[in-house]
């Protein structure tokens, strides 16, 4: 059941078709309507991240993922024409069945896979996907926490298994997913060396890294490492590395995490852990999407209010230079965050 329709429209960035940040468009589209159990949220802020980027560019890197995926996603032209995820701002109207939310509330919201976050308004789920935050922890920086905040959790967390004392290598780690991952990490007790560029050592330091490998200096596959100095998970935030180029430096029945699943990777999923489990040393690649839960949420809001973990934003952009904001994101080269503020 669906509440009366809403004859209003909104300002929201539209593709409607796959291809560069061009074909994203600035459109005036009806405000939608709840469901019983959902909110309407007028969106503040929401991020622009590289999922986003690769769904709009079709930059799948599988053909096993690409082709199911496309039937998912839209077969010709995507159905969801209105990306983002990760939103932050206030509750405009609640459906009859949700509790513990109220009209006026600020709330951090995951849309998940029906997206819809780069417009003025959204519908998001009312249960735990939506959650209250604290009136010191401003929209842009509240929209930069769920995606790669989400993500560390998954791939260490419940992948990786990592804890206090072990010793963690993060590629990519002055993006989205690295600076969380770094944070996160750090909070769990770990040891962290991240790779990034000489630019961005500042600031991975600033996080909490122990040690930083510049890769425009140092290759990693024929980088030579002491025994004891192996790492228990390496943490592939960006797609760069592989487990042949890594498992030189990891220890015996370690854990390489690609956040960007390929076919080898899938392979090695299948295999590696019936090959571990006979004989406790090989390394396990283990991955999967990083859907954001409920619980997800509750403990990234939890970091932040005891200062474990801060938003790293690199550029905020008005919803109307929606394009440029993709622009940015598909140069690689992005700190952190990118972030549409959709009210001033």
């Amino acid at each position: 059941m669906k509440t009366q329709p809403n004859n209003e429209t909104m300002k929201a960035a539209v593709y409607e078709q796959y291809g560069p940040p061009e074909v994203v468009q600035i459109q005036q589209v009806p405000i939608p309507r709840i469901e019983v159990d959902q909110v309407l949220i007028k969106v503040h802020a929401t991020s622009v991240t590289t999922g986003d980027a690769r769904l709009r560019a079709w930059d799948i890197p599988s053909l096993l993922f690409a082709i199911p995926a496309r039937f998912m996603i839209g077969l010709f032209k995507p159905r969801k024409q209105i990306l983002g995820t990760s939103v932050a701002g206030v509750v405009e109207q609640i459906g009859s069945e949700v509790q513990g939310l109220s009209v006026g509330q600020r709330v951090l919201a995951s849309t998940e896979m029906d997206f819809g976050a780069h417009a003025e308004f959204v519908a998001a789920s009312g249960d735990g996907l939506t959650q209250p935050i604290a009136d010191d922890l401003s929209f842009e920086d509240a929209s930069a926490l769920s995606f790669g905040g989400s993500a560390a959790i998954y791939f260490l967390s419940d992948l990786g298994k990592l804890r206090s004392g072990q010793r963690v290598l993060i590629i990519g780690a002055s993006g989205a997913l690295g600076v969380s991952g770094i944070q996160y990490a750090k909070h769990l007790g770990a040891h962290v060396t991240a790779v990034c560029s000489g630019a961005n050592h500042d600031l991975v330091r600033s996080l909490g890294a122990d040690e930083v490998i510049d890769y425009t200096n140092d290759n990693l596959e024929t980088m030579t490492i002491e025994d004891s100095f192996r790492f228990d998970v390496v943490y592939d935030a960006v797609g760069k590395s592989s487990r042949r180029i890594c498992k030189h430096l990891m220890k015996p029945g370690g854990v390489f995490l690609p956040a960007v699943m390929r076919a080898p990777e899938v392979l090695q999923m299948i295999w590696t852990p019936v090959v571990y489990k006979l004989t406790r040393n090989t390394i396990r690649t283990k991955s999967g999407v990083a859907f954001t839960k409920a619980e997800s949420i509750t403990k990234l809001l939890a970091l932040v209010e005891d200062g474990s973990m801060k938003a790293v934003i690199d550029q905020t952009y008005p919803l109307d230079e929606a394009v440029e904001a993709h622009r940015y994101v598909d140069t690689g080269h992005k700190r952190g965050n990118v972030i549409l503020r959709i009210v001033d």
